[in-house]
């Protein structure tokens, strides 16, 4: 059996935004994680549930990390007969 490796690169929602409409692995103290879309909706920008139009509160959303696009995905897959799968962590960059 082998051991691959995969890194999740987690960013502190308080410091870095994702990108709007960015999709996204969201981790919260209560409820685990959930995949959130992060949205820039005039006053309000935030995480909002998956297919629902559910704002989570500010302190729902703790940590998150940005989901593949289908098109990573697909070329994912394509690497699965690979002995190695390489996935791409996000590095959290602090404004100073």
């Amino acid at each position: 059996m082998k051991n691959d490796l995969a890194v999740l690169g987690l960013n502190l929602t308080s410091l870095r935004k994702p990108s709007d409409y960015q999709e996204c692995l969201v981790y919260s103290p209560c409820e685990g994680f959930m995949v959130a879309t992060w949205k820039n909706l005039g006053d309000e920008p935030g995480f909002y549930l998956f297919a629902t139009y559910e704002p989570l509160h500010h302190e729902q959303a703790l940590f998150w990390t940005g989901l593949p696009s289908p098109e990573r995905m697909s070329n994912l897959c394509q690497q699965i007969s690979s002995a190695k799968i390489e996935i791409a962590t996000i590095s959290v960059q602090r404004e100073t």
